[in-house]
């Protein structure tokens, strides 16, 4: 999903409630407040260095941002967010023993800047981001790239959704389900 749709809040909860784990990618870009932990906050240089020593499994620009991850990681977890541009190329990868299920998080433009002003995005910030997210975006909605879509104006509905989701494809083999909150 584009940014504001909820993409992170509905896997953080996902998460909380069971012992499914995120991937946590690497990311450029500055944190948006001190408890933004959605990444690994690293610099430009660090990127370059990962890249250089064959480090990275996939990897995306984004306003000017670069965000990555490993194939370890991909192994490692169960959910990721992921951009459509790097979700082709993973998908392209043909990893052995995994099997992805792509989730589309979408939600109005308006929602989505509200979400992203009360999470500490400037105005300025969201709209390069949205710009930037904009073409990838409309290509990957034309074609209809993937297996469910959920339309977040309901969070608690989403996530019985979401949950739902990772019920029915098997996502919870092996994953006891915590407590219910």
């Amino acid at each position: 999903g584009r940014t504001g749709s909820g993409k992170s809040s509905l896997i953080k909860r996902i998460c909380e409630r069971t012992n499914l784990t995120a991937l946590q990618s690497y990311a450029t870009r500055p944190k948006r407040s001190e408890s933004d932990n959605d990444h690994i906050f690293v610099n430009v240089e660090e990127y370059i260095r990962a890249k250089e020593n064959g480090e990275i499994a996939i990897d995306g620009e984004i306003a000017g941002n670069y965000y990555y991850s490993t194939i370890e990681q991909l192994y490692n977890s169960d959910l990721y967010t992921i951009n459509p541009e790097a979700l082709d190329r993973l998908l392209a990868m043909d990893l052995p023993n995994i099997r992805f299920v792509v989730v589309y998080i979408s939600c109005p433009d308006k929602i989505r800047e509200q979400r992203a002003m009360e999470r500490g995005d400037s105005k300025h910030n969201f709209r390069v981001r949205s710009y930037s997210e904009r073409q990838e975006f409309r290509k990957f909605v034309t074609e209809e790239r993937w297996d469910y879509a959920i339309n977040n104006l309901d969070f608690s509905k989403s996530y019985s959704v979401l949950k739902w989701i990772t019920q029915v494809e098997n996502l919870w083999k092996n994953h006891l389900e915590e407590g219910k909150k």
